[in-house]
């Protein structure tokens, strides 16, 4: 729901399409035949915002992603990978600024970013991208690397290159890069 994405997001709502988005999702659920979720705890926030209706819960699809084999050199790696969208609510400024204190005690550490930018502010403004390099001090920021968005089969061989993957989302809907 839109309310819980501005939220997590740190978005104002004051922006001129959030009624607009609360009215349709309202008019939405009002009108459907079901409501389903793909989670139980998801189902219970969109039950508290739409007044209670009964809410299914139809579990994630979990596709079959086959084990990626890593050569043995990639577990003496001090690299991290954070993998998902440049979103606020993706937990992106709680990472960097650990990554950043970790980088200031751990010389070899490396911090690679795979995932598309968004609005930091959920307007046309300012990106969240700029907003993170802005918290990287610059004697650091040879270490961290942004690659943008990738495709899966791309996705599975590059982070074949790293002995760990960070995603410290606050809240999030549909957790692709957990599933």
């Amino acid at each position: 729901p839109s309310a819980l994405i501005f939220q997590h997001n740190n978005w104002n709502p004051n922006f001129s399409d959030y009624q607009r988005l609360r009215q349709l999702e309202a008019f939405s659920v009002a009108a459907a035949d079901a409501l389903v979720c793909p989670s139980a705890y998801l189902a219970r926030q969109a039950a508290g915002l739409f007044g209670g209706e009964p809410v299914e819960v139809i579990p994630y699809p979990a596709p079959s992603t086959p084990q990626t084999e890593r050569p043995p050199d990639v577990w003496r790696s001090d690299a991290i990978c954070y993998v998902g969208r440049l979103e606020l609510r993706k937990g992106i400024l709680e990472w960097i600024q650990a990554a950043v204190q970790v980088a200031h005690s751990h010389p070899r550490a490396e911090f690679h970013f795979v995932g598309s930018d968004t609005s930091l502010d959920g307007g046309p403004g300012r990106s969240v991208r700029s907003h993170v390099l802005d918290q990287i001090p610059r004697s650091l920021r040879s270490r961290f690397h942004f690659k943008g968005s990738m495709p899966r089969h791309e996705l599975t061989a590059y982070l074949a290159q790293f002995p760990a993957a960070a995603v410290p989302s606050r809240w999030d809907n549909l957790p692709y890069t957990c599933i």
